[in-house]
Parts: structure tokens; C-alpha cells; sequence
């Protein structure tokens, strides 16, 4: 299981990616993967969960890991050959679950969330996942922490046929900190 996982946390400058991965089944559909932007200051964090506990979920979730590593060689070797959007990303993955999947039942949650260091903007497209949340530190009117659910533009399943995947985009300030989590 621990094999379709990124292999480490990352730190750029003062930004830093960490995670933490506990799985409640020896094999099941929960992953993650950190796709790196090879021209610019951006990183995309794509997480999902495949429906149930077991073989065919473990299966479809190596299916997933390996399209983000054929996109990632992509994005690597032929920049600019292909668009590192939320919304792309997801509906490659859509594609790919479907034809792996095909009449079984089996849907996957997925949500690329993209940071743009640079712009200090997050883009989001969220097909079924659990809604990340941001924490502002000390913004709230007391200087406790303002946390909010990020649930713009919550579209279905992958798995389903949906051909057309949208974002939605939040800025983001010094100091904030998104968190992404599965079941």
C-alpha cells in the first residue's frame, strides 16, 4: 500500500508539504500523489479513495499512482506538452478509472488541489473528496485561528462518466496551512 504513496515530504523555501499516513486495512483504495510543476512555482497534491477495502481497490489505486507517474514523466521530459491544471489532472484520472473499473462498481473520490507559491493562490477541483480545509493562523478577530472548509464547486465520483471537471480558486495568505485528508 505504502508503495503507491509519494516518497517523502517536500520543502521549497519557507513551504513545506508534509503528510502523515496511517492505513485502517492492510490494502485499500486511499492514496496520495505530489506532482511537482517543472517550469514554474507550483505544486499539485492529487489524494482519492477508491470505494471499499481490498484486492480490486488496491488494484485501481496502482492504476491511479501509474497515470500520475506517466503525467509526471510527461510534465518532466516535454514541458508545456501538457496541462498540469486540477481539472485535467482529474479528468486523466477519470478516464483511467473508468476503463479499469469499467462495470464493477467501483467509484473513486479524487481531489488535485494546485498551490501556486508564487501567486499565493490554491485552485481546487474536488470530484467527491472529503473538503480540505485552510487555517489561517491568528486571522480570526480574537488572534485565534479562522479555519474554513473549502467546498466550492463539489463535482461526482470519478468513475461515472463525467467528462468536464471545473475548479474553484482561493487566495491564500503568509502563514496559511491547507489540509487534505481521505476516510
Amino acid at each position: 500500500q505504502r508503495s503507491v504513496l509519494a516518497d517523502n515530504a517536500l520543502k521549497r523555501g519557507h513551504q513545506r508539504v508534509a503528510y502523515h499516513y496511517e492505513p485502517a486495512a492492510r490494502l485499500g483504495g486511499d492514496w496520495f500523489y505530489l506532482l511537482e510543476h517543472p517550469e514554474s512555482d507550483r505544486l499539485l497534491v492529487v489524494v482519492g479513495d477508491v470505494t471499499g477495502q481490498g484486492l480490486a481497490q488496491g488494484l485501481v489505486t496502482t492504476a491511479a499512482k501509474g497515470a500520475l507517474d506517466v503525467i509526471q514523466a510527461l510534465a518532466r521530459t516535454r514541458p508545456g506538452a501538457l496541462a498540469l491544471s486540477p481539472a485535467n489532472v482529474v479528468g486523466l484520472l477519470e478516464t483511467v478509472i473508468r476503463r479499469v473499473v469499467g462495470s464493477n462498481g467501483l467509484m473513486m473520490t479524487c481531489l488535485a488541489a494546485e498551490v501556486d507559491f508564487a501567486r499565493r493562490e490554491l485552485r481546487i477541483c474536488n470530484a467527491g473528496h472529503t473538503f480540505p480545509i485552510l487555517v489561517h493562523p491568528g486571522a480570526a478577530e480574537d488572534g485565534a485561528n479562522e479555519v474554513s472548509y473549502l467546498d466550492k464547486d463539489q463535482q461526482s465520483f470519478l468513475g461515472g462518466g463525467t467528462t468536464a471537471f471545473v475548479e474553484a480558486t482561493y487566495p491564500l495568505a503568509e502563514g496559511d496551512m491547507i489540509v487534505v485528508y481521505s476516510d
